[in-house]
């Protein structure tokens, strides 16, 4: 169970902070329910079951976030490839939903690769790889400059990344 003011990673909405938990009618039950009211990155509240199966964890330590950005020039560039769009986009999504920096940060890599080559044959890179790309880096960026107290202009600054 989370607790009250602690920052989270809250599903597809990135970071998010437990404002307090609070019990709550539901129309699931007839029990108050403990819910986590959380705000959202945009201002917004919700209210949020503690037993909900959407995905939440902590953010990452901030040993993690420095370690995670030392290795990130070692990060291996994998092939993600594929000539079914909806197959290569079902992959992204499932990397950007699984909230791992290090696999986030190795797909950005490896878009940033296949965007190149495609450059270099004098081709316009894939919109879902240009979208996909840029998603990567709010989510990561996002967590690591609320774990480091910094901007995420700075995280990016930090990676290498323009």
């Amino acid at each position: 169970m989370f607790r009250q003011g602690q920052q989270i990673i809250y599903g597809g909405n990135g970071v998010c902070r437990i404002e307090e938990i609070v019990l709550r009618e539901s129309a699931l039950s007839e029990e108050p329910v403990p819910m986590y009211v959380i705000r959202l990155d945009s201002g917004l509240t919700s209210f949020v079951p503690v037993s909900s199966t959407v995905f939440m964890r902590e953010l990452i330590s901030r040993e993690e976030a420095e370690a995670v950005i030392a290795e990130y020039p070692s990060i291996e560039v994998k092939c993600f490839g594929s000539t079914n769009s909806k197959a290569m986009a079902d992959r992204y999504r499932s990397i950007l939903a699984g909230h791992d920096p290090r696999e986030m940060l190795c797909l950005y890599k490896s878009l940033q690769e296949k965007m190149e080559k495609a450059r270099a044959c004098g081709k316009r890179p894939g919109s879902m790889d240009e979208r996909f790309s840029l998603a990567v880096l709010e989510e990561v960026s996002k967590e690591f400059s609320a774990v480091l107290g910094c901007t995420p202009a700075e995280i990016l600054a930090r990676l290498g990344i323009d």
